[in-house]
């Protein structure tokens, strides 16, 4: 939930499988505190066309990988919240 967005324990929001990244988007402007979106390659590269406003202020960072893949998956941030 974007209430989340204000917690103060949250300091990186890791969206797996975050398609589009509509929620990152929102949560990352409500908070004002950086993200990253994780999702397969070909969706991350869809998303990263349409959020250009949150990538050029790097406020949003960008993994492309596999969820049933642990190798591909981003580095801890801790703490962080996974949607």
């Amino acid at each position: 939930s974007l209430a989340l967005s204000r917690s103060k324990e949250c300091v990186r929001l890791v969206d797996i499988g975050g398609g589009q990244g509509d929620f990152l988007a929102e949560w990352v402007a409500a908070s004002g505190k950086p993200g990253t979106l994780f999702d397969l390659p070909e969706t991350v590269a869809r998303a990263q066309a349409s959020m250009t406003f949150a990538s050029e202020n790097r406020a949003v960072t960008f993994h492309p990988g596999n969820f049933f893949d642990a190798a591909t998956y981003p580095p801890p941030t801790t703490p962080c919240l996974l949607y």
